[in-house]
Order: C-alpha cells, then structure tokens, then sequence
C-alpha cells in the first residue's frame, strides 16, 4: 500500500435542509469496506464535513473524491427538482 494521505472537505450550503439531505446522501459510502481506505461524514451546522484517510494511494482517493462529488451532485440536482415542484419550493 502507498503512504497514508488524509484529506478533508468541507461544503457550506445555504439551506439546512440541504445539508442533511446531502449528508443522508454520503451516509452509504461510509458503510463501504475496502482495506485501506475509510470514509466518516458529519453535520456541523449547515456544513458537510467529509474526512477521507486513504493508503491505496492518489488514485484511489480521486476516484473516491469523484464518487463523493457525483453523489453529491446528484443529491442537489433532486433537491432543485423537487423544490421547483413543491408549493413552498425546498
């Protein structure tokens, strides 16, 4: 295994409801085991906070980055759907 490379993102968002929803959204990668790479996502008010400790190597973690980011997007992109057909938006 590479050296052990730790990396830590932080997204604000805007709206509380949206930082759940995207948190609930990252809550299954953290069940994920592969050895040498473990994820933990938190709440810390209107922020997703999302600490990555990887050995694999670079690789490995920028695909792990790409897949946090895709279901991160998708995430929002439902909430902006769903909000433009709710009454009282999202």
């Amino acid at each position: 295994m590479g050296s052990q490379l730790q990396i830590k993102v932080s997204l604000e968002l805007e709206f509380g409801e949206l930082s759940e929803v995207i948190y609930g959204a990252l809550k299954p990668d953290e069940q994920f085991e592969l050895e040498g790479l473990k994820l933990v996502s938190r709440l810390d008010e209107e922020r997703v906070v999302i600490d990555i400790d990887c050995s694999r190597g670079p690789k490995s973690v920028l695909m792990t980055l790409d897949d946090l980011f895709t279901a991160i997007f998708t995430a929002g992109s439902i909430c902006r759907t769903v909000g433009k057909m709710m009454p009282n938006g999202l």
